[in-house]
């Protein structure tokens, strides 16, 4: 099995990636289509912990594998982020990979936790 970050703006695991009269095509059909896992990237800021803990348990609903979570929008020092990450750990069990600072464009952290993630 493959794993694939979903591609960046597509807003969430039902966002539309094509919409056709009778046929709409969504992030999660491509995902099952292809039998990749994913990568989950979520906002670092106020209302983390619901939105990722219910995007990572519809998924493992849907049977579709989640390798780990990256934070973005990253304020280091910051308490409430701070305690997200832990929190977001603790009722996923899933590890949070890296945490991508606000305005950065490039990821910084442990390379060898990602290229675990996906082997």
């Amino acid at each position: 099995m493959r794993a694939v970050h979903c591609p960046g703006g597509s807003g969430g695991i039902l966002c539309p990636l094509g919409w056709e009269k009778d046929h709409h095509l969504l992030l999660e059909d491509m995902i099952q289509a292809l039998d990749l896992g994913c990568l989950l990237v979520a906002d670092g800021g106020l209302g983390t912990i619901n939105s990722t803990v219910l995007t990572v348990e519809y998924l493992r609903h849907r049977a579709i594998p989640v390798r780990g979570i990256l934070f973005n929008r990253w304020k280091p020092g910051d308490r409430m982020q701070e305690d997200n990450r832990i929190m977001v750990e603790e009722l996923t069990g899933l590890p949070v990979l890296a945490c991508v600072k606000e305005g950065e464009r490039e990821l910084e952290g442990p390379l060898d936790r990602l290229l675990e993630a996906y082997t």
